[in-house]
């Protein structure tokens, strides 16, 4: 039995990578991403039935001059159908001097495939509408593109805890290949997550969410630097906010929280 759980947990690890795939723009991908699946893949989106609205600033390298940061605020809403969402993102971006603001459009579709299961797709961010830039200009350009290979699996460890692994693998033209790996803890009681992550050559991250009301949700993860060139830094703090909304009145629960 126990073998057979490794199995199936290997696959549900290794298969969606591959499902999962999508081309998108070259843009900062967030600690909390999990928590973020519209930030990844727009096809997330199709997966609820209620809408979302999600804030984030990420500061990163604290203490090192001209360091980046980001803050984002992304959302989604499903249509009255609830087989079709459409989202948007605006991204704020700061690095040095320079600084660039971006809106970014996504819509999804989902088909169900069976009585509990169902395909979803999305059309990728080709194009980024630059609302502002340190240039003062407004424009419409291509951008070079990221792949992206994500999936996470979710089971219980006890009445009372349940687990998510979960991987992202970035490979952007020209720059070595990002993984990150991370396993989340969610306690239903405290309804709260904590979770610890690693991303290839660069950091070691410690994260959590916490369940502020029925429908907010507040998290915050700190990225600790293993590459030796940004010694003369205080990590990358990362601070999130969900709100959850809708017109179904359904509280939150872990078990359909599928960001």
């Amino acid at each position: 039995m126990f073998v057979k759980k490794v199995i199936l947990l290997a696959i549900y690890l290794v298969l969606p990578m591959v499902v999962m795939a999508q081309l998108r723009v070259q843009r900062s991908i967030s600690t909390q991403y999990q928590f973020n699946g519209l930030a990844i893949n727009p096809a997330f989106s199709a997966g609820e039935n209620q809408g979302r609205i999600t804030a984030l600033s990420r500061h990163q390298w604290v203490g090192f001059d001209g360091a980046p940061q980001t803050q984002t605020i992304s959302g989604f809403i499903a249509l009255a159908n609830e087989k079709t969402s459409v989202g948007a993102t605006f991204v704020n971006d700061k690095l040095g001097v320079e600084s660039e603001q971006a809106l970014f459009l996504s819509l999804a579709q989902k088909v169900r495939v069976s009585e509990k299961g169902f395909f979803a797709a999305g059309f990728p961010y080709l194009v980024k509408f630059d609302v502002g830039a340190s240039n003062s200009s407004t424009s419409i350009k291509p951008l070079r593109s990221d792949y992206f290979l994500t999936s996470s699996y979710r089971f219980r460890l006890n009445d009372y805890i349940l687990l998510k692994p979960s991987t992202l693998l970035k490979y952007t033209p020209g720059i070595p290949i990002q993984i990150d790996a991370n396993l989340n803890a969610y306690f239903d009681q405290q309804g709260l997550w904590i979770g610890l992550g690693y991303r290839s050559n660069t950091a070691i991250m410690a994260m959590f969410q916490v369940k502020l009301t029925d429908r907010i949700q507040l998290g915050y993860s700190h990225d600790f630097a293993t590459n030796l060139t940004l010694k003369h830094q205080l990590g990358t703090h990362e601070v999130m906010l969900n709100y959850r909304f809708g017109t179904r009145k359904k509280s939150y629960n872990a078990a359909d929280f599928r960001f």
